[in-house]
């Protein structure tokens, strides 16, 4: 699990760099989203869309259904159901 926890840190510390400069050319650009509320922070998902190029399943489905949601519920406790 140290190789997760890693690889999340890195992304949520790539993301924290991304994010103002990203929210400064929309609002430049007059591209304005709507900021909803999420249950996964865009890190854990952005962690777990690569942990799944990293895996050896061929379908994110089949990754999710069988890897993630019965071995690191814990590690991301609000896993989409």
């Amino acid at each position: 699990m140290d190789s997760l926890l890693e690889l999340f840190c890195d992304v949520d510390d790539f993301y924290k760099k991304l994010k103002p400069e990203s929210d400064k050319k929309m609002l430049q650009s007059g591209e304005i989203h709507r900021n909803r509320e999420r249950n996964m922070t865009v890190s854990e998902m952005m962690t777990l869309l690569i942990a799944f190029h990293h895996s050896s399943y061929r379908n994110f489905k089949a990754f999710y259904c069988e890897h993630v949601s019965q071995y690191w519920r814990s590690e991301f406790p609000s896993l989409f159901s």
